[in-house]
């Protein structure tokens, strides 16, 4: 949760988590003489002035040196008249050349004092802190006075360095009887700002929270603002969106300045809409690959470098009246409207809870409170607020998101009921993240009708669309990402939601639908970054909707267009892949050696699965060889455990020497059983058999699948084992039990090509026992299925072995004449039969 507003009155104490601080003693009532405290103000900040102009004198030999120099807060002390002359002509004769030097370079001031932990800085009577006070690298032309001015024109130039280093020196030479808070906080705002500005985000912090307990409502709204920012930049969304709405329950009090309020009322409902999106996608882990430009903040405003000072006190003391029309209690009115219930809502430092009630007693709501314990205390803080026309939705959504709350809204017939829950505390993230992503997505449609003429809409937009296709309504989403793309297409992230509806399209298998997005994304923005990638989608989209040669002809392109060496590489590999699937091996082998060449130098990570593609496609041009060096490159690399498996297969079927079978071998051994799905572990089993029973270890084979058989609980991976443990059977002469074994796969394996190698094996046992009745039997049956041609040739060549076993020539004969018209082969087929 964010970090507590403080109700202690002084600013350097560090407020307690999601406390809303309650009015210092010192901040005026109504009714007081406004116009006096203005003057106080002047003449505190008058004084100010004048004392830093009096201390501003810089030595003119530390400014030639560009020494780091420590502001002074001492007064010059008159010493003897004729040392003074002695000093001032040296400084003249060094001030000339300095002068001309200077010109050439504006003044520099680095800032390399910290604030103490709470924000504070030293004050010019505070001598013992001197060693706190700010330091500077200093290069002028001339020393000068100083004034709120000065320093608010470095800070309009962007001149940070400069401008704190004033509003520094300012802060310094307050007096020490200050009894006017506004101008200590509101010094102490800017030098924050200046901190933020510089990258010193710590100090600016720790600032801008002890600022949140401003007397001044303009710089309490401010300074929940910044820290809103603040916690963004630190991916904390609950807590950004605390703070955030903080400041635009404040907002609308700051009369003095309707732009300033406007400007903070949008800008929080941006970050809050931001906040809220950014942790539900994080929730739902779909914050991947989002442009950064999505998340992009205005430029925070600047209410006061134009002011003058009486303005610049006006601005400060906005929202006193407001606010203090609900000292003794939160006030509220209803408004007259004709059409929805509308009011004007006041609290000051009251507690949440009594606000809640006493709203939900002035209308037709409930309240539910679905809270952890420890989240109780929330609704016991504190809350300033100021709404003045406002619905009961509306009030009570900014009521607990001051508190860091969430509110569900459920309407009933009787009335409208609001559960209000803490959103950092969930039991099931399913349904917490359901609740986010809908909560966010009524937060978007709430921001578009408020502020539908801001160049912020596109993002918006766009955010709706990341979160309805989060929810799983996927037709919205793709329109809303399509409305995206051509009403805002000025908007640099159009071409993403071109992009992100082709995604979804394709996932929908819409492929028409993804290539003409992608098209329309090269066409209309290939100007972009994202071009590359949009080729390589659209390529690949193709692909997978069997467009081979098309998707070759885009990776063809996207290859010479030349966009960098990892663009080319997907190019090359895409086009390989592509070449493969179509059967066209030897442009498969040219892309892939592309690839391999590109690869090699920049060690993509894809170079593995390239050479088990190139030895795939030497394998099918009949390349064996160089098929077999391939694959050895892939196997020592770092492909799947399921593509290591497919090479030993290959590897085993070309296998040309006893060392083959040893590499096959020590490659399954190095691969880890346990991090594989049961049918990899039992795929591995079976090649593990099968090798053994190649080097004339079938026993051991025999006793390996026994002892791992009845761990085996599928019924389609039992029958695979039965089928091997029946060939180490027959390899070590115990045929009865290969045809048990092979029995009982038949009946384990379902219909389809398991079953009827299971059948074709049983038949050839079957005949290997001297039962050629069951031989044929089989054999028939598997005629009458729809097996492979190398199947049926085998069968029909054990089916005529059968007969000739039964002595019937003739239908041995009419077997083999199925295989074959040549009958002066069948011929002298029949007559080695009768001999034999």
């Amino acid at each position: 949760m964010a970090d507590e507003e403080n109700k202690a009155n002084s600013g350097n104490t560090e407020p307690s988590q999601n406390e809303e601080p309650k009015q210092p003693e010192s901040n005026p009532v109504a009714g007081e003489n406004s116009v006096a405290q203005d003057e106080d103000f002047l003449k505190i900040l008058d004084k100010a002035e004048q004392a830093a102009s009096e201390d501003s004198f810089i030595p003119a030999h530390e400014l030639s040196n560009a020494h780091f120099v420590q502001l002074s807060h001492n007064k010059i002390f008159s010493p003897q008249t004729a040392l003074i002359a002695l000093v001032i002509l040296v400084m003249v004769i060094f001030a000339v050349p300095l002068y001309k030097m200077a010109m050439f370079q504006p003044i520099v001031i680095t800032q390399t004092a910290q604030p103490s932990e709470f924000g504070e800085l030293p004050r010019q009577q505070d001598a013992s802190r001197d060693t706190q006070t700010a330091r500077a690298q200093i290069s002028d032309k001339t020393s000068q006075p100083l004034s709120l001015g000065l320093a608010n024109n470095y800070f309009v130039t962007n001149d940070y360095h400069n401008a704190m280093a004033a509003y520094t020196r300012l802060y310094q030479a307050l007096p020490k009887d200050n009894k006017e808070p506004l101008v200590d906080e509101f010094l102490r705002f800017r030098i924050a700002v200046c901190l933020w500005e510089t990258g010193q985000v710590r100090q600016a912090e720790n600032m801008f929270r002890s600022l949140t307990a401003s007397s001044s409502m303009t710089i309490r709204m401010l300074a929940n603002y910044y820290q809103a920012r603040v916690e963004l930049r630190r991916n904390q969304y609950l807590e950004a969106r605390t703070y955030a709405y903080r400041a635009m329950a404040i907002a609308p009090a700051i009369t003095a300045d309707s732009h300033l309020s406007t400007t903070i009322q949008k800008d929080c409902s941006f970050i809050i809409g931001q906040a809220m999106t950014r942790h539900a996608l994080a929730l739902g882990d779909s914050d991947a690959d989002i442009p950064d430009m999505l998340w992009r903040l205005p430029i925070p405003p600047d209410p006061f470098s134009t002011l003058n000072k009486n303005q610049l006190a006006e601005l400060l003391d906005s929202g006193t009246t407001q606010f203090n029309s609900a000292l003794l209690g939160p006030r509220i009115v209803k408004l007259v409207s004709d059409t929805t219930n509308r009011y004007s809502v006041v609290s000051f430092a009251a507690p949440l809870e009594e606000l809640i009630a006493r709203f939900a007693a002035h209308t037709n709501i409930e309240i539910k409170y679905n809270l952890q314990p420890h989240s109780r205390d929330l609704i016991k803080r504190p809350l300033n607020l100021y709404q003045p026309d406002v619905t009961e939705p509306e009030l009570v959504i900014t009521a607990v998101g001051c508190m860091g709350l969430i509110a569900q809204i459920e309407n009933t017939p009787e009335k409208t009921v609001f559960i209000i829950e803490n959103p950092a505390d969930y039991t099931k993230l399913s349904e917490h993240s359901r609740l986010l992503t809908n909560a966010s997505i009524s937060l978007w449609q709430q921001y578009l009708i408020k502020f539908n003429e801001d160049r912020s809409v596109a993002n918006a937009n766009f955010a709706m669309a990341l979160l309805l296709a989060q929810s799983g309504q996927i037709q919205e989403a793709i329109e809303q990402f399509k409305f995206v793309a051509n009403r805002f297409s000025w908007s640099r992230l159009s071409p993403y939601a071109l992009f992100y509806s082709s995604r979804l399209k394709a996932d929908l298998q819409d492929y028409i639908g993804s290539r003409a997005d992608l098209e329309q994304l090269v066409i209309q923005h290939d100007d972009m970054g994202l071009t590359p990638k949009a080729y390589l989608y659209l390529a690949q989209v193709s692909a997978n909707a069997g467009l081979y040669r098309q998707a070759t002809e885009i990776y063809n392109k996207m290859y010479n267009l030349d966009f960098s060496i990892d663009s080319k590489a997907a190019a090359a590999l895409g086009a390989a892949q592509c070449m493969y699937q179509v059967k066209d091996y030897s442009a498969a082998q040219t892309w892939l050696v592309r690839y391999i060449n590109l690869a090699k130098d920049s060690k993509f990570e894809n170079l593995d699965t390239a050479y088990l593609l190139l030895g795939k496609t030497q394998l099918a041009m009949g390349d064996s060889e160089n098929a077999c060096n391939a694959f050895t490159l892939a196997i020592s690399g770092r492909i799947s455990d399921e593509d290591r498996i497919e090479i030993v297969k290959v590897l085993l079927d070309n296998q040309k020497e006893k060392s083959d079978l040893i590499r096959a071998l020590d490659v399954l051994e190095a691969i880890n059983p346990n991090q594989l799905s049961h049918e990899q572990s039992t795929n591995l089993l079976l090649l593990k058999s099968r090798i053994m029973r190649k080097m004339g270890l079938a026993d051991k084979a025999r006793e390996l699948l026994r002892n791992k058989i009845n761990y085996i609980f599928k019924a389609t991976l039992q029958a695979r084992t039965y089928v091997e443990l029946a060939h180490c059977c027959v390899e070590t002469g115990q045929l009865q039990a290969a045809h048990d074994h092979l029995t009982t796969a038949l009946t384990l394996a379902e219909p389809g090509f398991e079953a009827n190698i299971a059948r074709f094996e049983l038949a050839n046992v079957s005949l290997m026992l001297g039962k050629s009745e069951q031989t044929i039997s089989l054999c028939s049956q598997l005629l009458g299925l729809s097996i492979p041609d190398d199947m049926r040739a085998e069968t029909l060549n054990l089916l005529a072995k059968a007969y000739k076993e039964q002595q019937q020539y003739e239908k041995a004969l009419k077997t083999l004449i199925v295989q074959s018209k040549d009958a002066e082969t069948l011929e002298k087929k029949l007559a080695v039969m009768k001999s034999e």
